[in-house]
Parts: C-alpha cells; structure tokens; sequence
C-alpha cells in the first residue's frame, strides 16, 4: 500500500527541520536547485545539499494557487512531467514532478499569524537511485 502524499510532505518537512545536515539561510538555493526558478518575492528560510537530494525551505506573501501555476508552468517549460498532485482542505497542496531519475516534490502550507497567511512552500529536488 502506497503511503499518502500528504505524510510524505509531513516527513519531508520534519527532515528538513530535524535531521542535522548540511544547513544554511543563504539567499541562494543549493545544488540542483539552483536551476529551478523562486517564486517572485520569496524569502529562503532554510536550505539542505546532500549527493542524493537537495531541498529549501521558502516563503512568500502570495496564494497557493498563484505559487503553484508559476510552478507547474516553469517546470513543465523545462521537460519536468507533472505526476502525482493532491490539495488540502486547509488550502495547502503537494506537487510532484519527474524527469528523468530525477523528482521534484514541491510542498505548500499556509501559515497565519497575526492575521497575515503567508505561505510557505517546501522544493524538494530527488536522484533516484538507478
């Protein structure tokens, strides 16, 4: 049985925050990453390298669903194939791209505070293993 994307996208933000890695608030993103475009007015909160998956952690003052089209346009521009795509009823969501061994996982959350919703957006950029 598959998990659901949802508890990928939960793991995958618990990595990133918990497992001691290779971290940096840097304004640039790492690796692979650096050919994917950011979204305009993002901020990069947190950024992992590793050999096998590069990821970052954004925000920015915008809706999921203008985050998420400016998303699906880029990569699907640059030969990424959309996969798996799911919503929450929060207004978060998850994407999936592939092209090639690789795959990119991009994750949306809405947090407010203070009355403000920001959201925060998660890219996860994978090589699987052949």
């Amino acid at each position: 049985m598959k998990p659901k994307l949802w508890l990928v996208s939960l793991v995958a933000f618990a990595w990133i925050w918990l497992v001691p890695c290779s971290v940096s608030t840097a304004q640039e993103l790492p690796g692979d990453l650096k050919s994917i475009p950011v979204y305009q007015g993002s901020k990069i909160l947190r950024i992992s390298d590793s050999p096998t998956q590069s990821s970052a952690i954004l925000s920015v003052s915008a809706d999921r669903d203008s985050v998420a089209a400016f998303y699906k346009k880029a990569l699907e521009e640059n030969g990424w194939k959309r996969g798996v795509e799911s919503q929450y009823d929060s207004g978060g969501g998850v994407m999936q791209f592939a092209k090639g061994d690789d795959i990119i996982q991009i994750a949306l959350v809405n947090k407010k505070k203070d009355d403000i919703v920001t959201l925060l957006y998660h890219i996860v950029y994978t090589h699987r293993k052949k």
